[in-house]
């Protein structure tokens, strides 16, 4: 049987993705058992992603679950993202998965870029054991220091990915633009992450080719979102 969940981040400050986040979930051929939204009141006004998902986590534990794969509500996800991953998951027998490649898109400027790295994984596109990785996301030297929330963020990357022995990240598993996950970047509330506000050098597409793939609802949802925040 195929168990696993997905968890999704929300300060229910941008409703219009949560809910596109949703109808992208209900396409999947292969559906979690459980979805995850760790929306409770925001207790700063700081990217606060990492705890939310730390949230979830546990949560998700404490209700059986050890596999769980991390869904932004912001991205794109084609409709067979969760299979695939899945499947390459237990395939490889590690304990984390990741994608070794992260394609952006910016809404506003319509622009895109594609990066390669082989060595980490963007969040949006990861899967993972929760017992094993949970530990490396609760640094617990950082507990009494007070470090702010933002630091303790960057430990996603620094600890999980550079430290985790059983990891695998992959590449190829997508092809870029015809049926990859997608980062879509627009500035739009809180639970961003620093790629929607540091400089990135994107390449143009006023002619929108990079996102003519995707599905026609995710396309006129992004059109209409282009619109309303003009």
């Amino acid at each position: 049987m195929k168990k696993f969940c997905i968890i999704t981040p929300d300060r229910k400050d941008r409703k219009e993705f949560l809910e596109h986040c949703k109808y992208q979930m209900s396409q999947q051929t292969l559906q979690p058992n459980k979805h995850y939204i760790v929306d409770y009141p925001a207790p700063v006004e700081e990217n606060d992603l990492l705890n939310r998902l730390v949230y979830g986590l546990k949560q998700a534990k404490q209700d059986g679950f050890n596999i769980c794969f991390v869904i932004e509500n912001d991205d794109y996800y084609p409709n067979d993202y969760l299979e695939k991953m899945y499947d390459a998951f237990i395939k490889s027998r590690k304990d984390m998965i990741g994608i070794g490649e992260t394609y952006l898109y910016h809404l506003f400027k319509e622009s895109y870029n594609v990066y390669i790295h082989p060595l980490r994984a963007p969040l949006f596109c990861t899967g993972f054991k929760i017992d094993k990785v949970l530990p490396y996301l609760i640094p617990p030297i950082l507990k009494p220091l007070g470090i702010s929330i933002i630091l303790i963020d960057m430990y996603l990357y620094s600890i999980s990915y550079t430290q985790l022995s059983r990891k695998i990240i992959i590449n190829g598993l997508f092809k870029f633009p015809e049926n990859s996950p997608i980062g879509i970047k627009h500035g739009i509330g809180k639970c961003s992450t620093r790629a929607h506000t540091k400089p990135v050098n994107y390449r143009p597409d006023k002619q929108g080719k990079q996102l003519q793939y995707i599905r026609k609802e995710s396309l006129d949802f992004y059109n209409q979102l282009k619109i309303e925040y003009a």
